[in-house]
């Protein structure tokens, strides 16, 4: 099950009504959703107006959509009274930088506004081999870093974010990777959350020696791996807090 259809299941089962996509890009997985309300975020739109159109004619909920060309980090920085005032999101996909740094920092940001039945998920997690879980800022940088067995595709480090959550905040927060698509991290509250979470410079550290290999052999400790199964019990759960 990809991405699409499993947000768009759990969308429609769990009757959710907000949705925030952080790394929209050409909007593939965002326009075709089917949700009440939209937002999008990407420092870089590639989102003609005749797709726009197309897609509307397809999906007429996407006529309320709100598009916020710019990063994650401002979106969050600058745009509080308007999410303050949206309120609680439902339902997150953070596929923007392929990095740890970047889709930390993202979830955290979105822990702030997430429902507290919602649920977060990361796309890239868990990456088919060792050469396309390199570790770059983009694609390119990654192509050039002519690691051995490489195929084009990238997932970056983003495998790290939930290693980290995992072992910083098993207490707050319910953490997976779901083995479809590339991996799909979730990230669901488990217990309140009293205040914004930060990071630890020194778990944050830690996480760089961490060979991709090591999760490989130990993926159900430290990444809490999961068979493509799990989507219908997350779903299923998700539907039971309605």
């Amino acid at each position: 099950m990809d991405r699409i259809t499993l947000i768009q299941k759990i969308i429609k089962e769990a009757n959710f009504s907000a949705y925030l996509e952080i790394g929209t890009q050409a909007g593939k997985s965002f326009l075709p959703i089917k949700c009440k309300y939209k937002i999008a975020v990407d420092p870089m739109f590639c989102i003609s107006s005749k797709r726009k159109i197309k897609w509307l004619l397809k999906n007429p909920l996407n006529i309320k959509n709100k598009y916020f060309e710019e990063t994650s980090d401002d979106f969050f920085a600058k745009k509080k009274s308007f999410l303050d005032k949206r309120g609680k999101i439902d339902i997150i996909l953070i596929d923007g930088s392929h990095t740890f740094e970047g889709s930390l920092k993202d979830v955290l940001n979105s822990l702030k506004y997430l429902n507290d039945r919602g649920v977060i998920i990361l796309h890239d997690c868990y990456p088919p081999n060792v050469a396309s879980a390199t570790p770059a800022k983009s694609k390119n940088e990654a192509a050039k870093k002519e690691v051995e067995g490489w195929t084009g595709e990238w997932c970056g480090d983003v495998w790290k974010t939930i290693v980290y959550l995992r072992r910083a905040f098993s207490d707050l927060l319910d953490v997976c990777i779901i083995n479809t698509d590339y991996g799909l991290g979730i990230v669901r509250i488990k217990n309140k959350i009293q205040k914004p979470l930060s990071i630890d410079n020194k778990l944050f550290d830690e996480m760089h020696k961490i060979p991709f290999e090591e999760v490989k052999q130990n993926a159900e400790s430290m990444i809490g791996l999961k068979d493509e199964n799990f989507t219908k019990v997350l779903i299923n759960e998700l539907a039971a807090k309605i």
